[in-house]
C-alpha cells in the first residue's frame, strides 16, 4: 500500500490567514526550516480522520485547556496523490484562536500565513503552498 498523509488547515476567517508550522533545521529531514501543514502520517489501520485527530494531540497542547489539542469540526477539503507517490488527505478546520492558545511540540514555530503571501508564492514543504493556494481560492468563490 502506497504511504497516506494528512494535513490541517487551520483557517482564521478574522485574520484570514491560515495556521503553519516552521519545520525543524536538521539535515537529515526533507524540506528543513521551510513551513509546513501541521498533520503526518495516516498509520496502518487507521483512517485519514483518526490519523488527523492523532496527529493534532500529538503535535500541539491547548493551553486554554492544559491538554492535548482536541481536533474538531473538521472536514476533508482535498485527496490526493503527491510527487512522492503519497496519498494526501487534507482536512480544513475554521478557528478564532490565537498563537498564545497553543504550544507546538514538534518543529520550530507556529506562524499565521496570510492569503497575500500565499498568492505571492510563498514556498512551502511538500508543495503545501499549491494545497493553500487551492484552499484560498475556493474559499473566495464561497464568498461570491
Amino acid at each position: 500500500m502506497a504511504t497516506r498523509g494528512c494535513g490541517i488547515v487551520f483557517y482564521n476567517p478574522r485574520k484570514d490567514a491560515v495556521l503553519v508550522f516552521r519545520r525543524d533545521n536538521k539535515d537529515w529531514i526533507p524540506f528543513p526550516n521551510m513551513l509546513d501543514l501541521l498533520g503526518g502520517h495516516v498509520e496502518e489501520g487507521e483512517t485519514p480522520e483518526e490519523a488527523a485527530v492523532r496527529e493534532m494531540a500529538e503535535e500541539l497542547i491547548d493551553l486554554r485547556t492544559g491538554q492535548e489539542y482536541v481536533l474538531e469540526r473538521h472536514q476533508l477539503f482535498l485527496r490526493y496523490t503527491d510527487a512522492r507517490d503519497c496519498e494526501q488527505n487534507i482536512f480544513v478546520c475554521d478557528v478564532n484562536f490565537d498563537l498564545t492558545d497553543l504550544r507546538l511540540l514538534e518543529g520550530k514555530e507556529l506562524v499565521w500565513v496570510s492569503r497575500q503571501e500565499i498568492e505571492d508564492g510563498l514556498k512551502m514543504a511538500f508543495e503545501f503552498g499549491n494545497v493553500l493556494k487551492q484552499f484560498f481560492a475556493n474559499r473566495s468563490a464561497e464568498a461570491i
